[in-house]
């Protein structure tokens, strides 16, 4: 099935969110709802793998490039996602991405460890997320990500 057709699940196996990507229902769209059918995010791809457009609901983030929200840095070895006004940054590790609280121009800031993000044996995918970083607002643009970072589709 993949991510752009999935439940999230807690630790307690219960669905969370679900990711619905349907040529019938929002076509060239990937939705994130909650488990009462709320939507919280949007994906748009566009056409011919020409990245994508995301949003998330109550002005979390208006709708913009990904190659905006998730800048990649010069040297290609993060990307930077600033999230209600704070720099955070998605960094690639062996085989997982880390999300880090940490300003890349700050030479004395020391990383915090936030999310994580990891394909595991048998194509599932699994999001580690601090209580910190959800307490932060943080869990649905971190699910947003691991839609984008594995969907296999070009977000740039």
């Amino acid at each position: 099935m993949g991510v752009l057709n999935c439940a999230v699940v807690g630790s307690d196996t219960c669905p969370y969110f679900h990711v619905v990507t349907r040529a019938d229902y929002l076509p060239g769209h990937t939705v994130v709802r909650t488990n009462v059918g709320r939507d919280v995010a949007w994906v748009e791809w566009l056409p011919n793998g020409g990245g994508a457009y995301v949003e998330l609901r109550d002005k979390t983030l208006e709708k913009q490039l990904v190659s905006a929200w998730l800048g990649v840095s010069r040297d290609a070895s993060y990307r930077v996602m600033y999230a209600h006004g704070e720099p955070y940054v998605w960094i690639p590790r062996a085989h997982s991405i880390c999300l880090y609280q940490w300003d890349p121009t700050v030479t004395s800031d020391v990383p915090k460890l936030l999310a994580r993000i990891a394909k595991e044996e048998d194509d599932i995918v699994t999001l580690q997320i601090s209580i910190e970083a959800i307490e932060t607002g943080l869990l649905e643009m971190c699910v947003v990500c691991v839609v984008l970072f594995q969907s296999g589709c070009r977000i740039d």
